[in-house]
């Protein structure tokens, strides 16, 4: 061809039909409707005569499961049955029994309609490729998983915290030589398979969930919801898993939960968030201390040891914080100053934030489309190069770190994914329910 046109990613204008709902009937109808009608004055034009049922289902509905009796009733609206002429159905007369005609039947059917029911079309396809045939329709919506979401979490945080305990008593009993040991071991193992099938269904239950935040009509609404109605300041993610690129070349038009754009959504992009990687993941981050690093910063606080000794991990976190929040306000900070806790951003600096990383993705967008083959290799691994690097950073520190707390270290990851877990089903939650309110 002379010339090739490459389009990048589409803002959708509006949102896709979520399936089994009143929307999503109507616009069928009339698409439906239009058709049989066309079809029957072609035919008449061409031939003097209308169709049968059956003559109508074989030419429009092959591929389409359509309950006899559904096309029945839509034939009705728009045809009449000859039955002196063999059940032949004649296209009625333009004002007869409200018909509007075969013209302005097609005009409520647009091109935007026709779109978003096709792209709804393909996602069921899709989701019933991948086993799930129910979740996505009517009112089993993502609020409604995310509530399933937030009881499996706890209930793996539960049979965590249950086979951590035993495991500790197995260990005491294991030292001490007791002879009920064999039974202590049997009630650790039926412990952690019992954790260990929560952890593969609450998997099962994420992938699931994700994949139903990418449906087209959770994504377009969400798009529209944000940049066309404006619904309370709200915001996109632009990153993460609504990432169509996967590597940072294109918006995530999931919605931001909290309306203001937290820093868990910026955190996944590195080179748009420099800032926040100053404080997490860093040796300004308290969560990578361990609980001797923490005592001996509370022992630097003149803290007594066995105040210190009676305090858990995440007790030493805020004392800590608090600490070095109040030393910085009153003008005696140190090293240790890092810790504080700094004023949240305003309004309009996150604002601002928020357009310079759409810019940024822009930017990235176009040159990606623009690119040759060698400089789109370039492009992609722009991201990945300084996300390697920061991993590597990180490796590097854990390697240097010691390695007598895995335990803890292993209670404090799966308390922090729990937390975020359910602090993110629980802003989707309070969102929906501020909407719907």
């Amino acid at each position: 061809p002379r010339n090739v046109y490459c389009v990048g990613q589409t803002q959708p204008r509006v949102k896709v039909f979520q399936p089994n709902t009143n929307d999503e009937k109507k616009f069928f109808r009339n698409f439906v409707a239009y058709h049989i009608a066309k079809t029957i004055e072609r035919n008449e034009l061409r031939e003097g005569t209308g169709l049968r049922i059956d003559d109508v289902n074989d030419r429009l509905f092959v591929n389409t499961v359509l309950p006899a009796q559904q096309i029945r009733a839509i034939i009705k609206a728009v045809a009449n049955c000859e039955r002196q002429n063999n059940n032949y159905w004649a296209l009625k007369q333009v004002g007869e029994d409200d018909f509007p005609g075969v013209e302005a039947l097609g005009r409520r059917v647009n091109p935007e309609g026709i779109a978003a029911y096709e792209s709804q079309q393909a996602a069921i396809q899709r989701y019933q490729d991948l086993g799930i045939c129910e979740l996505y329709s009517g009112t089993n919506n993502v609020g409604n998983v995310a509530v399933a979401m937030i009881y499996l979490n706890g209930m793996v945080q539960a049979a965590f915290q249950r086979r951590s305990r035993l495991k500790k008593l197995l260990d005491v009993k294991a030292r001490q030589r007791d002879p009920r040991l064999v039974y202590y071991e049997r009630a650790h193992a039926k412990l952690d398979g019992q954790y260990h099938d929560l952890k593969r269904k609450q998997s099962i239950a994420k992938f699931i969930y994700e994949e139903l935040q990418l449906s087209p009509w959770n994504l377009s609404g969400d798009f529209i919801d944000v940049h066309k109605r404006a619904i309370r300041n709200q915001t996109m993610k632009l990153t993460g898993i609504g990432d169509p690129s996967g590597r940072g070349e294109a918006y995530s038009f999931l919605r931001e939960e909290g309306g203001r754009g937290s820093k868990s959504s910026a955190a996944v992009d590195g080179a748009l968030n420099a800032q926040i990687k100053k404080i997490t993941g860093t040796e300004n981050d308290l969560r990578k201390l361990t609980m001797k690093q923490m005592a001996s910063l509370l022992q630097s606080y003149n803290v007594p040891s066995k105040d210190i000794e009676k305090l858990k991990r995440w007790d030493r976190v805020h004392v800590i914080r608090d600490l070095s929040t109040k030393n910085a306000s009153d003008g005696m900070g140190d090293e240790m100053d890092r810790f504080a806790r700094t004023e949240k951003t305003r309004l309009s600096d996150q604002r601002s934030n928020y357009k310079e990383r759409i810019q940024e993705i822009w930017r990235r967008q176009t040159a990606a489309l623009t690119a040759t083959d060698i400089d789109a290799a370039a492009v992609g691994m722009e991201g990945k190069a300084k996300d390697a690097e920061a991993a590597n950073e990180a490796g590097a520190e854990k390697a240097d770190g010691p390695d007598d707390e895995s335990e803890d270290d292993e209670e404090l990851i799966q308390e922090l994914e729990m937390d975020l877990a359910n602090r993110e089903e629980t802003n989707r939650l309070a969102s929906n329910l501020g909407q719907s309110g």
